[in-house]
């Protein structure tokens, strides 16, 4: 197994250096459900030392222009993230989260938002028609997809915004303005097959069937349509295998396996089962049999 993002076992073997407010300073990485599930020996990396390595990363973010005060609020989101982690949610009556949890107060304190506002939309899910506002409550498989599902999108939203001025840092705006062309390296994420293949997996694997697509699009077809508009004699027509069946089946117009999976998404009694049944009948396969 491996371990969750580097930053964050960086930052826990440096805690007793950070605010203390971050309620981080008695702490471990085993205490931590997002960074404990691949074991003991996944959280550690044989001759690295990420006491050291979070120095680099403070001196790198210095070097790209995010000084001391930016990078005390980048550690706070990430302690709040942790914390988030730790959020228990209990099965009684549906889903609920005890008023009493250290790790909700902690996390929303970081997090600065409402803790009654945060608790209630963790538990509840609100479908909104035509008519009505339909609130209706989660159980506690469901509110932990939504506590997980709230962490990934905050530590999305940070790394972009850690972009942005290490983008300008290596191209002011003033450079960008001059510039009429430019040299751009893709480092591709490379295909993913694992025993349990998660939704992540499927949309590295999706983003790289598009990269494909694209490059079969510019380095074989328009490249040879070109040859041939130009009559040229000394080449051989290179036969590619196109990918656009495979990009049309995940994202096509109007029924894709994305679109029926928001589709799925919006009803109250769907299932893994319901929404695998629909992929099999709008695609005109055989459901597998189960036991």
């Amino acid at each position: 197994m491996e371990r969750n993002y580097h930053v964050f076992y960086q930052l826990l073997s440096c805690r007793d250096e950070i605010d203390p407010s971050l309620g981080l300073s008695d702490k471990r990485a085993a205490d931590f459900h997002y960074l404990s599930q691949g074991g003991e020996d996944s959280m550690h990396i044989k001759g690295v030392n990420d006491g050291e390595e979070f120095k680099a990363t403070r001196n790198a973010l210095a070097l790209v222009g995010i000084g001391p005060e930016k990078q005390e609020e980048i550690w706070r989101v990430l302690a709040a993230l942790l914390h988030l982690g730790n959020i228990t949610i209990s099965s009684l009556q549906g889903s609920a989260v005890c008023a009493d949890n250290i790790a909700f107060a902690k996390a929303t304190e970081l997090l600065g938002v409402d803790p009654h506002q945060f608790r209630q939309w963790l538990i509840k899910k609100r479908l909104v028609t035509r008519r009505d506002v339909i609130q209706t409550s989660l159980n506690a498989t469901q509110a932990v997809v939504v506590r997980d599902s709230v962490a990934k999108f905050i530590y999305a939203r940070l790394f972009d915004w850690i972009l942005r001025p290490i983008n300008e840092s290596l191209l002011p705006t003033s450079a960008a303005q001059e510039a009429s062309s430019f040299i751009g390296v893709l480092d591709i994420y490379g295909f993913e097959y694992s025993e349990n293949n998660s939704f992540e997996q499927f949309c590295i694997n999706f983003a790289n069937e598009k990269l494909q697509q694209h490059f079969n699009h510019h380095v074989f077809r328009i490249e040879q349509q070109e040859y041939a508009r130009e009559q040229l004699k000394d080449w051989t027509f290179i036969d590619f295998k196109d990918n656009q069946p495979c990009i049309d089946l995940i994202e096509g117009k109007p029924i894709s396996i994305l679109s029926l999976l928001d589709e799925e998404s919006r009803l109250e009694s769907a299932t893994d089962r319901s929404f695998i049944d629909k992929l099999y009948h709008q695609f005109n396969r055989e459901p597998p049999t189960t036991t």
